[in-house]
């Protein structure tokens, strides 16, 4: 199964590999995590190193996400739960995936992979994209670059789809569209409204009372060789 790279020991210095290794024999008790007198001193007498070392160390894996305060994993046992394994891969394999699809596909509950996402996101494995028009909220890795997240809007919906199959090839009006979809003109033009706003098509004013759409070629040639670099 495959797994983002996730920092080993000898990426670590000296007093991060010490520190580290010491949480996780804490954490193996089943002990939640926090910064607080007591794992400090833990540290101290274990290390034999000043406080001041001991919260520096342990602030340097925090902000690189190997330790999560609130958390009795470390970022390196995170993967060994299956079902949080076959969540990351699915959204590996399935950029912009969104949480409906992900209970479809694994046979899961919402509560159960809403519980897996928080940690995986916590631990920064994953990433969420969340848009207010249409409201969907998409996942992706955390290394997946995010300069063309909007693109995966418009598979999620049947008729920004079938729009843009019109507008690639063809100037076409709300009325146009509305006529060859049999869909209302309302609707054509919320999705118009939603698409023009993702930057995924532009409108040509003809004359004071014609207005024609047609689809950004220019953002469609950059996003289709930007997966054939980035999608498997």
């Amino acid at each position: 199964m495959s797994k983002i790279k996730i920092p080993q020991p000898d990426e670590l210095t000296n007093y991060e590999e010490l520190i580290f290794k010491s949480i996780k024999e804490i954490l193996n008790k089943n002990i939640v995590f926090y910064i607080d007198s007591e794992i400090v001193d833990y540290c101290r007498q274990k290390i034999k190193l000043s406080e001041f070392q001991v919260y520096k160390t342990l602030y340097s894996l925090i902000h690189r996400k190997l330790l999560v305060p609130g958390s009795t994993l470390t970022k390196d046992h995170v993967l060994e739960n299956e079902n949080r394994a076959i969540i990351f891969n699915q959204i590996k394999e399935k950029p912009g995936i969104h949480i409906r699809e992900l209970c479809s596909i694994i046979n899961k509950s919402s509560g159960v992979v809403r519980a897996h996402l928080k940690v995986l996101e916590n631990f920064e494995f994953i990433r969420r994209k969340t848009y207010s028009n249409p409201k969907l909220t998409l996942l992706f890795t955390s290394d997946y670059p995010d300069i063309y997240d909007d693109f995966f809007v418009v598979t999620k919906n049947e008729n920004d789809q079938r729009i843009i199959q019109l507008l690639i090839n063809d100037l076409l009006t709300i009325s146009e569209l509305s006529t060859q979809l049999g869909v209302h003109h309302s609707t054509i033009q919320y999705h118009l409204e939603k698409l023009e706003a993702l930057d995924l098509v532009l409108h040509i004013k003809l004359d004071e009372n014609t207005t024609k759409y047609i689809f950004n070629k220019t953002r469609l040639d950059a996003f289709m060789t930007f997966l054939e670099t980035n999608v498997a």
